[in-house]
Parts: C-alpha cells; structure tokens; sequence
C-alpha cells in the first residue's frame, strides 16, 4: 500500500471491531478511526481545504488527534502536528508558515464528529504526495518543516 489511509481503510475493512488505539482509558477500533477521520476530512474540505496544503493541528495527544492527523490526510492534505505545550509564538510561527488559515484543534475535531459528514469523493494521494510536516527546532533557532511522504509514513507502518 502506498499510503497510510489505504493502510486505515483496509484494517477498518478486515479488523473493523479490533482496537487501533490505546491511549491510557480511551480506546478506538479501527472502524471508528475511519469513520472519525472522514468526518474530519469532509469537514475539511467544506471549508476548502486543498489537496497538497499543509494544515496544523493543536491538539492533546489521544485518539482524536489520530483521527484529525488521518482526517487531513484522507483531505489529500498533509498534517503538521503541534504541541499544546508549544509557546504561543511557536505555535504562530508554524501556522503562518505552513500558509494555512485553518487550524484543526479540539473545537474543529468536535465540530466533524458532531456534523458527521461524509466524503463525496476522496481527494487523490500519492506515494510521494507530502501527508506529514514535522517542525524541529532548526539550527537558527526557527522552526523548519520536515516534509514525510505517504510512501515513507507507509513504509514504516509495514515494517511494524
């Protein structure tokens, strides 16, 4: 498989009941991470979120920052993932450079799953399509974006 969705949907296919996540006493079977990160995505792409854009997320760390990762991802978008615990500077610098004027957190996540839309068509990705942006510190002291393609991500998920 060639992206990490494609590995999302078809373990919500053969293993839909299983747990995907664990995270302390919250739990998510494969087939509720699929349906919730659809959720996200149509809801991303009623408020025109682009194919090969980069959109933050400002979350808690649990099933449904999986949920919003994979949600901008199935958007054809790629997830940069940001730390509550990040200074507000931090977290402004990061927005601001990944050009986006929407910022996927709590608020937003609770909006899809309540909404609960559905994808009329699922933007295409690729294997090198960009699905994760990772922002380090940098050797300046500015955050700089790692870019990881679906077909890296992917890669590693097989060798699990």
């Amino acid at each position: 498989m060639h992206d990490v969705v494609a590995h999302l949907q078809a373990n919500a296919r053969v293993h839909a009941k299983k747990l995907a996540l664990v995270y302390y006493d919250n739990t998510i079977t494969y087939a509720q991470l699929n349906e919730q990160s659809e959720h996200i995505a149509a809801a991303l792409v009623a408020r025109g979120a682009q194919p090969e854009k980069v959109y933050p997320i400002l979350m808690d760390r649990g099933p449904a920052y999986v949920a919003a990762l994979l949600g901008v991802m199935r958007a054809g978008a790629a997830a940069a993932p940001l730390s509550t615990t990040y200074p507000q500077e931090r977290i402004d610098l990061i927005a601001h450079d990944c050009g986006s004027d929407l910022m996927v957190d709590d608020a937003f996540v609770k909006e899809a799953l309540t909404a609960a839309s559905m994808l009329q068509d699922e933007p295409a990705r690729s294997s090198d399509s960009a699905a994760l942006v990772v922002y380090t510190s940098g050797s300046t002291g500015r955050p700089k974006g790692i870019v990881h393609e679906h077909a890296e991500l992917a890669a590693a998920i097989e060798r699990k």
